[in-house]
């Protein structure tokens, strides 16, 4: 055999080692979308990306984080429990209880759509009827956490917050299952501490929006989660909204991680 004779063996190996790599690449990107997770970890919605932004711009962003929540009735086939969550920790979301009672009643699945109108599966982790707080674990992880607001600023102020919530209000007419609508302008009208609660005013607050964020209008930070809206005849267009940081504690009690 002359020198520069290459051996079989390590011809094979060669060949072997490309098509291995080549085998790789593809796995790795035919779906950027689907492997983005691996490839890149979803920063938090940041002050700093929102800052400047025209409004229609921060909602489409704020939107992608939002997501429609589903869960059968435990005693009417095809009739279904249906509100907002949002992303507040990569492959975690926030929503109210009273959403997700049936799978807490009678373990029905939990299913999520989100803005692009794929279909999750989630995991409920986290159930409190008093504050009617819920949270879920879901396996999708390109969707951004929403930036919370420090709730405590918000308890005693004198002057007038502006604030709006991002949900699925009446689906099917106000909105769609993968397209959050965007609610007029209400007030912070007071807090209530015996409750634990803020009470806002002028919030169009529907059915499907319970669970959802609401902002603070000025700066697309989450005051907190839509829980309620008051009965007519209390007073039109109350609602009540649990503070994000009664949230906070209440994910580090069930996850053991903080966000």
């Amino acid at each position: 055999m002359s020198r520069r004779e290459v051996p079989l063996t390590f011809t094979i190996f060669l060949i072997f080692v490309f098509l291995l790599s080549v085998g790789i690449n593809v796995f790795v990107f035919a779906d950027v979308h689907h492997f983005n997770w691996l490839l890149h970890r979803p920063d938090r919605v940041t002050l700093k990306t929102l800052e400047g932004m025209e409004e229609s711009d921060a909602v489409k962003l704020l939107r992608e984080s939002i997501l429609n929540v589903r869960v059968e009735s435990c005693t009417q086939t095809g009739t279904w429990s249906t509100g907002t969550g949002f992303v507040v920790k990569e492959g975690f979301l926030a929503t109210a209880a009273h959403v997700v009672a049936e799978s807490q009643s009678c373990n029905k699945p939990i299913f999520l759509i989100d803005y692009r109108g794929l279909q999750h599966s989630a995991e409920l982790i986290g159930f409190a009827a008093d504050t009617d707080l819920a949270v879920l674990r879901f396996s999708e992880r390109s969707l951004k956490p929403l930036h919370m607001a420090d709730a405590n600023a918000y308890k005693n102020v004198d002057a007038a917050v502006k604030v709006v919530t991002i949900g699925y209000p009446l689906l099917g007419n106000a909105s769609a299952p993968d397209k959050a609508a965007i609610s007029g302008e209400g007030n912070i009208s007071s807090y209530k501490g015996d409750e634990n609660i803020f009470v806002t005013s002028g919030l169009n607050l529907n059915p499907g929006n319970s669970g959802g964020p609401i902002f603070i209008r000025s700066n697309w930070t989450v005051l907190g989660i839509a829980v309620r809206k008051f009965d007519v005849n209390a007073g039109e267009g109350l609602g009540e909204v649990v503070p994000i940081d009664t949230f906070e504690d209440f994910f580090a009690d069930k996850t053991g991680q903080s966000l």
